[in-house]
C-alpha cells in the first residue's frame, strides 16, 4: 500500500473510534475523502479488503459516468466502447499509481459526473441539473482542494459557450450556489463544534507551509518536460488520439475540455511538486478526447482513412503494452522498481509484524518518520493526535505542544524511526529533543533498511534487552 492510502483508512479507522478529525486526529486533506474510507471499513471491516472494495467502487462508478458523459456528447456505441477501453487500461496504470485509491480517483469520479450534469443542465435547462453539477464539483474541492481549478475553469467555459447571457448567469449561480452551499454546511459543522481553528490549520495553513506554488512557473521555464515525466508515458498514446480530435473536428464541446484539462495541469503544478498520482487527473479527459479521436479516425472517409483507422488500433495497442506488462511483477518487485530501490514500503509491513511481536497487550509504539502503514498492519492505535516528521516540522506551535503534551501523559514503549528522518530527530524541535531524552540510542533489535527500533528508557523492552539479544531480536 502506498503511503497515502494507509494514512486515509488509519484516519477514517480512528474516527470510526469516536477520535474527532483535525482535532484528534490531524490530516490535511478535506473531510470527504475520509468519509469515503469510514464508508468503506463500515461495508467491509478494517484493512486491505476495503481498500480494494474502494478501489473498484471508484473505478466502476467513474467509468459509468464517462460512459454517459460521452453518450450526453453525442457519442456512439464506437466512442463509448473506445472511451471505456481506454479508462478500463488507464484507471489501472501502476506507473500513475492509479491501482490504489488515492485522493485524485475521487476528484475524478466527482468531475466526471459534474460534467455530466452540466451538460444536462444546458440541454434540459434543470435547476437539479445545475445543483448537481455544483454538488459534484463541490464534493470534488471537499476530496482535494486543487480540484476547485478545473471546476472553475469548465463552469466558466460552459457559461461562455452558452448562447444567452441570462441563462449563462443563472447556470453559473445554481452551480456556485450548491458548491458553496456544501462548504457552508461543512464549514458551519466544524465552527458549531468549536473545531473551526482545527479545519483551517490542517487543511489550509498546513497546505500553504507544505506546498510551494511559487517554485512551479520557474520550475516548467526550466525544464517543461517535469509535465511529462516518465510515469506518464502510458498518457502518450490517448495525447496522439486527442490530437486527432482536436484537429479533425469542430466538437461544440471542445472549449469544456479543453477547460478540464487546463486546470488539471494547473492542479498537477500548482504544488511544485509532480507525483505521479497526481497526473491521474489527465485520465478522464483524455479518455474522453481519446473515444473522439478514435471515432473521427474510423468515420474519416478523406484522404489517408485507412492510416487514421490503422493509427487509431495502434494506439490502442501500445496502450496495452504499456499498461499490462507491470502486472507480470509480483509487489515487491514493483514496488523496488517503482521507488529506485527503496525498500521502506516492503518494510513497513514487515516492520509491522515485528512490533506487534514486540509489543504486550496495553503496550504502545510512535513512528518518528511517516509511515501510518506501521498503524494500518499492526493494527495499533497512534498515540498522538499528529504523526510524522513531516507534519510536526511545518505545524503550528500549538499542535507541536499538544503532540509533545500526549507523548509525556502516555510514553510510548517503543520508539520507531524511519531511518529517512534521522536528520530530523537530531534537530531541536521540541518533539525531537523530548524523544532524544527519553529513549534509548541504542537499537533494540537488528534494524533493516528502513527503521530504527529504541525503547523507552526504563520499559520492559529496556529491561528484557538483553534476552532479547540472545534471541536474536524476535
Amino acid at each position: 500500500m502506498e503511503r497515502d492510502i494507509t494514512n486515509y483508512a488509519v484516519v477514517a479507522h480512528e474516527m470510526s473510534r469516536g477520535k474527532l478529525l483535525y482535532t484528534d486526529i490531524a490530516e490535511n486533506k478535506t473531510p470527504v475523502l475520509y468519509l469515503l474510507y469510514d464508508l468503506a471499513e463500515r461495508l467491509f471491516d478494517y484493512g486491505p479488503q476495503a481498500i480494494l472494495a474502494l478501489s473498484l467502487g471508484v473505478t466502476l462508478l467513474t467509468g459509468a459516468g464517462l460512459g454517459f458523459l460521452i453518450r450526453d456528447w453525442g457519442g456512439g456505441f464506437q466512442e463509448v466502447s473506445a472511451g471505456l477501453a481506454f479508462w478500463i487500461l488507464l484507471s489501472a496504470d501502476l506507473g500513475l499509481q492509479a491501482n490504489q485509491p488515492n485522493a485524485e480517483s475521487f476528484v475524478n469520479t466527482f468531475m466526471v459526473w459534474g460534467v455530466w450534469a452540466l451538460g444536462r443542465a444546458s440541454k434540459t435547462q434543470s435547476v437539479k441539473s445545475c445543483l448537481g453539477a455544483g454538488l459534484a464539483f463541490g464534493s470534488a474541492t471537499l476530496v482535494k482542494l486543487v480540484a476547485i481549478l478545473p471546476a472553475f475553469l469548465i463552469v466558466l467555459s460552459h457559461a461562455w459557450r452558452g448562447a444567452e447571457s441570462g441563462r449563462k448567469r443563472n447556470t453559473w449561480a445554481w452551480v456556485a450556489l450548491a458548491a458553496l452551499g456544501l462548504w457552508g454546511c461543512v464549514g458551519a459543522y466544524f465552527a458549531l463544534g468549536g473545531r473551526w481553528d482545527d479545519l483551517v490549520e490542517c487543511t489550509v495553513k498546513f497546505n500553504l507551509r507544505y506546498f510551494r506554488p511559487c517554485s512551479v512557473l520557474p520550475s516548467v521555464r526550466l525544464n517543461p518536460l517535469r509535465y511529462f515525466p516518465d510515469a506518464t508515458t502510458s498518457l502518450w498514446p490517448a495525447w496522439l488520439l486527442a490530437f486527432l480530435w482536436t484537429w479533425g473536428t469542430d466538437h461544440p464541446r471542445r472549449l469544456e475540455w479543453w477547460a478540464w484539462i487546463l486546470g488539471s495541469f494547473l492542479s498537477i503544478s500548482i504544488t511544485g511538486r509532480y507525483y505521479p498520482h497526481y497526473f491521474q487527473l489527465l485520465i478522464p479527459p483524455l479518455c474522453l478526447a481519446s473515444c473522439w479521436g478514435w471515432g473521427a479516425a474510423v468515420q474519416w472517409s478523406g484522404p489517408a482513412a485507412g492510416l487514421r483507422r490503422s493509427v487509431s488500433w495502434a494506439v490502442l495497442a501500445v496502450t496495452v503494452s504499456l499498461v499490462v506488462p507491470p502486472y507480470r511483477l509480483d509487489p515487491t518487485q514493483w514496488s523496488l522498481l517503482k521507488y529506485g530501490g527503496d525498500p521502506t514500503f516492503i518494510e513497513t509491513r514487515e516492520a509491522a509484524g515485528r512490533i506487534k511481536a514486540l509489543l504486550r497487550p496495553g503496550e504502545t509504539f510512535f513512528n518518528w518518520g511517516d509511515e501510518s502503514g506501521l498503524y494500518f498492519y499492526s493494527g495499533q492505535d497512534p498515540v498522538v493526535s499528529l504523526w510524522g516528521a513531516t507534519g510536526l516540522d511545518v505545524t503550528d506551535p500549538r499542535r507541536q505542544a499538544r503532540v509533545l503534551g500526549e507523548l509525556k501523559a502516555h510514553p510510548p514503549d517503543l520508539l520507531v524511526v524511519s531511518n529517512g528522518y534521522l536528520k530530523e530527530i537530531r534537530s531541536e524541535g521540541p518533539v525531537a529533543v523530548w524523544l532524544r531524552g527519553h529513549y534509548s540510542h541504542r537499537p533494540l533489535v537488528a534494524a533493516g533498511v528502513a527503521f530504527t527500533y529504541l525503547p523507552l528508557l526504563g520499559s520492559r523492552l529496556e529491561r528484557e534487552r538483553p534476552s532479547l539479544e540472545r534471541e536474536g531480536g524476535v
